[in-house]
């Protein structure tokens, strides 16, 4: 039951991240600026598809197979 429990907890909390990613980064184009320590600049531009949230996280859907 408690296994159970987490599990819940667990996907609740993976999904209110994913609303976060939808809301804030899906299909968007970032600039990140960058300071070294010898002060120069860097900017590296990341675009993040829809398909991006599983890498990011690392979480891997698992299919239950049909009998």
């Amino acid at each position: 039951m408690q296994g159970t429990i987490k599990q819940k907890e667990l996907l609740n909390q993976v999904y209110k991240c994913l609303k976060k990613y939808d809301e804030n980064l899906k299909n968007k184009q970032v600039m990140f600026i960058i300071e070294n320590k010898d002060k120069s600049i860097i900017m590296e531009e990341a675009y993040f598809p829809k398909s991006c949230y599983q890498h990011l996280t690392g979480i891997t859907i698992i299919e239950k197979k049909k009998r």
